[in-house]
């Protein structure tokens, strides 16, 4: 009897977990509508937030509630929405970083000069997403990653994002991390959020 009660709990479980998971609806998944983009502006711009540049480097005041935007254009597809997303932040008034990738894997930064000339312009954060880790010499690869994004787009970075690849080079990327947060203004940077002793929050 004991065994056949313990069945029926494990069907009725199993029967509940299905419904619960049919019933629900996905609101959206990646790439995400701008409407929902937009909306999350929208809310930021009238909550009880501060919306801060994403390069801040100031510690919260207590119970400061902060919401930071970042773009990081990871792909081709990335390119052809930017400029609505970065439209959604002025229309809003929120601040955002936008970070490019100039290892031609996905996309030719040269092609997208203007684009992110403008965008600095309208007062955006424009810097680099780097994967240099993939490279065993990797600060010699931000270097030369820097350097080709000042060629190519007019100005030298300031900040950097990194490019993450799941769990591929993990420990690099850890090694890198450590090295580049003892020397992030030798390679002419400001501001990266890869290290915490870099940055003035945490994920």
């Amino acid at each position: 009897m004991r065994d056949a009660v313990a069945a029926l709990r494990a069907r009725l479980s199993d029967y509940r977990k299905d419904r619960f998971l049919r019933r629900r609806r996905r609101r959206a998944t990646a790439p995400y509508p701008l409407s929902i983009y937009r909306d999350l502006c929208r809310r930021v711009a009238a909550g009880r937030v501060v919306n801060p540049p994403f390069a801040i480097p100031a510690r919260p005041r207590p119970r400061e509630l902060r919401v930071f935007l970042r773009h990081d254009v990871d792909t081709a597809l990335c390119t052809t929405r930017l400029r609505a997303i970065a439209d959604a932040n002025l229309e809003t008034g929120t601040r955002a970083g936008i970070f490019f990738r100039v290892d031609d894997e996905e996309y030719r930064m040269r092609d997208h000069r203007a684009l992110a000339a403008e965008l600095y312009g309208e007062g955006f954060e424009v810097g680099l997403h780097t994967a240099c880790y993939v490279d065993d010499d990797y600060l010699g690869r931000l270097r030369r990653e820097a350097e080709k994004f000042a060629n190519e787009v007019g100005f030298a970075p300031s900040t950097f994002t990194v490019h993450g690849l799941g769990l591929f080079r993990w420990e690099v990327r850890q090694r890198f991390y450590e090295e580049i947060a003892d020397c992030l203004a030798k390679f002419g940077f400001a501001f990266s959020d890869c290290h915490p002793s870099l940055r003035a929050y945490d994920y």
